[in-house]
């Protein structure tokens, strides 16, 4: 915001981002002197993680397995003691990611 045009910069990343910033403070003194505010946001809903696997992966997931999937996918904070979990959308569609490689080598291997 020193010169124009004036713009700032938005970070975004995991719970511990501000704690990268203050743990590397030497390092990274010119960005931590310009952090003004932090928000933690809330990982996404259960509901909004059964619509994302089912958009990933099709309908025809079973109740029983698409809560396996979300619990795979579900988070503690650990920065309030760990009373918050959440669900993280960056390892959900990691997990979503794995089954596909899965089913995709099943296909290839039953191929031969």
């Amino acid at each position: 915001m020193d010169q124009p045009p004036h713009c700032g910069l938005l970070f975004a990343g995991t719970h511990e981002l501000e704690q990268i910033f203050t743990r590397q403070a030497l390092e990274l003194e010119q960005w931590r002197s310009r952090f003004h505010a932090g928000q933690a946001l809330p990982g996404i809903s259960e509901e909004e993680a059964a619509d994302i696997v089912h958009s990933e992966l099709g309908v025809g997931l079973s109740q029983r397995k698409l809560q396996k999937l979300i619990s795979k996918s579900r988070i503690t904070d650990l920065r309030n003691g760990g009373q918050h979990s959440y669900v993280s959308a960056r390892r959900l569609f990691w997990v979503i990611r794995e089954l596909q490689a899965v089913a995709r080598a099943g296909t290839a291997g039953g191929a031969f």
